[in-house]
């Protein structure tokens, strides 16, 4: 969503209007590419809605052939809802969760909102890091992940994600 500035190390392609349609071709491309020196990419959707960032990413995705990286995905929501939400869903994204995993590629995702992220792909998370929360679905939702965590431990995390200061989580 254009919220992580340049880094060092990697480089920023920025999805705007005019390549929404390009995902499959980006594919290609990024499947030919060699990065050299720069060890990532940052792909920086600009102003584009939520049907339009699931769109091209399912093209790109359906193509794509990453190997021995690490994907990271903030407001993965926004690719991944929780059905029912009214949003796009991001099928070619659960598809690479659930398989590229067995191809030395992990996933990161961030959100502010776990209770509408699909619960198929939180329970394939390599990492998951979720900023303050404040509603109470969201709460429920980390309760849920946690349940099976050692109880004062969760309890701990949920009491305190809920008065985390901005971009602060777990």
């Amino acid at each position: 969503l254009n919220m992580i500035p340049e880094l060092p190390g990697f480089e920023k392609i920025n999805i705007n209007k005019k390549v929404i349609d390009k995902g499959a071709e980006f594919g290609k491309f990024l499947n030919k590419m060699e990065l050299g020196k720069k060890k990532g990419i940052i792909f920086s959707f600009i102003e584009l809605l939520q049907k339009e960032q699931t769109d091209f990413s399912n093209a790109l995705f359906q193509i794509w052939k990453p190997k021995d990286c690490v994907i990271a995905f903030d407001e993965i929501h926004e690719f991944t809802p929780e059905h029912g939400m009214h949003m796009d869903y991001g099928s070619e994204i659960e598809r690479a969760v659930r398989h590229w995993g067995n191809k030395n590629i992990g996933f990161i995702f961030t959100t502010q909102r776990p209770a509408f992220v699909t619960k198929k792909v939180i329970g394939l998370t390599d990492y998951l890091i979720i900023y303050r929360i404040t509603y109470t679905s969201d709460v429920k939702a980390v309760k849920d992940l946690l349940k099976e965590m050692n109880q004062p431990m969760a309890e701990k995390i949920v009491a305190e994600i809920q008065t985390k200061p901005f971009l602060n989580g777990y």
